[in-house]
């Protein structure tokens, strides 16, 4: 993550990542700007360490959407990064089976969990027209516990085997208790 903090109390990267989720308009837009700059260079800067191309860019889905919406701020933030190298942003390699309350309103990791197991499925990329890539980097904005890329990568695993999988957020949120 970007981010290796994000609380309730107010500092500048929660204001930003605030902004960027929560705002509209001339806020939300100056937020956007910050935050892709800001992955684009991040990922830049990883990509030889972490990324063999070809890599494909999956934004991680809403609590409550099935599939990716491409208006989010996850999917635009993946659609910046795959814009990077030879990436390719892939919008429907994934989707849900159901909907669920915003893991960072369940209490206790546990539940999280429970609330998110087998959520996520995943289509075979020969069936989306993808020859298999070096890596696939699963973007969100906020992760708590990795609950929901955990899933995600589990589900990419299962449908297309062996891949290498890394997450990508702009902030962790440490939840209250």
């Amino acid at each position: 993550t970007l981010g290796y903090r994000f609380t309730d109390v107010q500092d500048r990267w929660t204001d930003l990542v605030n902004q960027l989720k929560f705002q509209s308009g001339e806020e939300q837009e100056t937020a956007r700007n910050t935050c892709h700059r800001l992955a684009k260079d991040a990922v830049s800067r990883l990509a030889p360490a972490f990324f063999s191309s070809p890599t494909l860019v999956v934004p991680i889905i809403g609590h409550d959407e099935l599939e990716t919406n491409p208006n989010s701020v996850v999917s635009l933030l993946a659609q910046d990064i795959a814009s990077f190298n030879s990436y390719h942003y892939c919008p429907d390699l994934i989707r849900k089976s159901r909907t669920h309350e915003p893991l960072k309103r369940i209490r206790g990791r546990e539940e999280r969990i429970a609330a998110h197991e087998n959520v996520y499925r995943s289509r075979r990329l020969e069936e989306l027209g993808y020859s298999r890539p070096e890596s696939v980097i699963l973007v969100d904005d906020i992760v708590t516990n990795g609950t929901s890329m955990n899933d995600a990568a589990r589900a990419i695993l299962e449908a297309n085997g062996e891949i290498e999988i890394r997450g990508f957020a702009l902030a962790r949120h440490i939840p209250k208790g």
